[in-house]
């Protein structure tokens, strides 16, 4: 005979004596860290976002508003119906709120109307977390990643498409603005209200067209100056036209943005973060360095990102304000043992196979550049002189002035079937104005120091979207156009650092209850001695 377990209470019974809301949440909750923290946060500006006291019903205030939304991404709802049903049925929830049931057009609503102020709120909420922990934020760790648009995968047109598109609707339009003024001469009230809606449907989609294309030949303007006339057209999705199309980590292709985070390399909390705008990493890295120097007040020593992230004017720049950038520059075969060739001298032959390679050819890193006499010299000794001045565009479409470098031919040579194309004769090797900086990641790197140092990237970085994916369930941005997409970045990232912060020890959640009480008292004093100020005032006045 089995026997089951008996419900404590039945759920028609009715409690004489039922727990308070706040007995039956832990006394060690994660959500009573979030409530404290946020119980210090000046919200003077948010308030100032709402009219005075009218009539209707009065608004939620913002810390609250805050605290469901953050504790929603940190829980892993971030639509807002979610959390409409989580403010009415999670008991976390009925007591972040103190009961308050919200609705998901409130939630909607309100990250509209605060979307540049949850910007401070992330700067504010990181400052409190780098003074309670001490942290020193001498080393960040920057990388991206790729999050789904809320754009269909198979709605994408190049400029070409979308005009033929266009003329097919200007032709609907006009039939259907015939149709519509023929059924009001004829007084058939339904036909015209059904033209009107056919008529407004095909103006919205005419408009979405439009911006799509605008946004088509711009992206196709960029690309013919990188690639020139054989350039094809770039496809853009036609429902959110500022994502972009690109390979998903998954496999296949879809709309995308590239949201980029720096992590400090203390306890991985979120230090900066940008969505890129041409989908190019590289130019995140020295903003992402200023967001950090704006929250610490000093540069990071060292910055570590991946090869994405190496280009010249960001090192240049980067190399100025005295940071150390640690990251690959290129993929190289590479032997730890490769001699470093001497200037007029022939490498041996049982030396070649440790000769760096980049695509089946000498990388640059095989030739020494000797400063002083301004030339290349190559592994078997041959001189590299300076053959002619260029100037180029990059992958951003940013100018770069360089050199070229050429010697005698050299088809006889050894290495010639290493070192040369299939059609050149002699090699050419071209140097911009960064390259001494490039050389100078290049021997950071090489050391093992170098490589201790950049060990520290991969587990923060990756672990970090690693828990936004997988733990907290973004994969796909709920809303469209690249503000509100940057705006909901910034709540994800915020909601990252909480949920670390959330799994500090006991002794940093009483620490922060402890501020929170103090907080609390001293606004209370405050309060009071305004009252009574007030109280002397009127009573003065009433005795006169």
């Amino acid at each position: 005979m089995r026997t089951w377990s008996e419900a404590p209470i039945s759920r028609h019974q009715v409690e004489m004596i039922s727990p308070c809301l706040d007995e039956r949440i832990g006394r060690h909750a994660g959500v009573r860290f979030l409530d404290a923290l946020l119980a210090q946060v000046d919200w003077s500006d948010w308030e100032q976002a709402y009219p005075a006291s009218g009539p209707g019903r009065p608004p939620h205030h913002p810390r609250l508003m805050c605290a469901a939304i953050l504790y929603g991404l940190v829980r892993g709802m971030h639509s807002t119906r979610m959390l409409e049903y989580a403010t009415e049925y999670n008991m976390d929830f009925q007591w972040l709120l103190d009961g308050r049931v919200i609705d998901h057009s409130t939630f909607a609503k309100f990250r509209t109307v605060h979307g540049e102020r949850i910007k401070d709120l992330f700067k504010t909420i990181n400052r409190k977390a780098a003074d309670l922990k001490k942290l020193s934020l001498e080393e960040i760790i920057i990388d991206g990643t790729r999050i789904r648009a809320d754009s269909d995968r198979h709605g994408s047109r190049t400029a070409q498409a979308l005009q033929k598109r266009l003329d097919a609707l200007d032709e609907k339009l006009a039939k259907a603005l015939e149709e519509l003024e023929k059924a009001q001469e004829e007084g058939e009230e339904e036909t015209a209200r059904k033209n009107e809606r056919v008529k407004a449907a095909l103006e919205a989609q005419k408009q979405r067209d439009e911006k799509a294309m605008e946004v088509a030949k711009a992206r196709d303007e960029v690309k013919k100056a990188k690639e020139g006339k054989k350039a094809h057209g770039v496809r853009v999705p036609v429902t959110d036209p500022d994502a972009h199309l690109l390979e998903n980590k998954e496999g296949g292709y879809a709309p995308n943005y590239t949201p980029v985070i720096a992590v400090e390399g203390e306890l991985g909390l979120i230090v900066a973060e940008q969505i890129t705008e041409q989908n190019s990493e590289s130019d995140c890295l020295v903003p992402l360095v200023e967001k950090t120097e704006e929250l610490c007040g000093h540069a990071p020593d060292r910055v570590l990102a991946d090869e994405g992230f190496g280009a010249g004017y960001e090192l240049e720049e980067l190399g100025e304000k005295g940071v150390a950038v640690f990251t690959p520059m290129g993929k190289v075969s590479r032997d730890e043992s490769r001699p470093v060739p001497s200037a007029g001298g022939v490498l041996p032959p049982e030396h070649w196979e440790a000769l760096p390679l980049r695509g089946g050819r000498l990388d640059k890193s095989a030739f020494r550049y000797d400063a002083g006499e301004d030339v290349y010299v190559c592994p078997m000794g041959q001189i590299l002189r300076p053959l002619r001045k260029q100037t180029r565009k990059n992958g951003t479409g940013k100018t770069v002035e360089l050199m070229e470098y050429s010697g005698a031919p050299c088809g006889d040579c050894p290495l010639a079937s290493r070192c040369l194309s299939k059609t050149a004769k002699a090699r050419t090797i071209s140097r911009d104005q960064h390259e001494v900086r490039r050389e100078e990641v290049r021997e950071r790197m090489a050391t093992e120091e170098g490589q201790e140092i950049y060990s520290h990237r991969a587990p923060w970085v990756e672990g970090a979207f690693g828990t936004i994916k997988a733990g907290m369930k973004i994969r796909r941005f709920q809303r469209r156009g690249l503000q509100k997409v940057r705006q909901d970045w910034t709540w994800i990232c915020l909601a990252f650092n909480l949920r670390k912060m959330m799994g500090w020890k006991d002794e940093n959640t009483q620490k922060m209850m402890k501020y929170c009480i103090q907080s609390c008292i001293q606004r209370l004093r405050w309060a009071l001695s305004r009252f009574l100020s007030m109280q002397n005032q009127w009573l003065t006045k009433v005795s006169a």
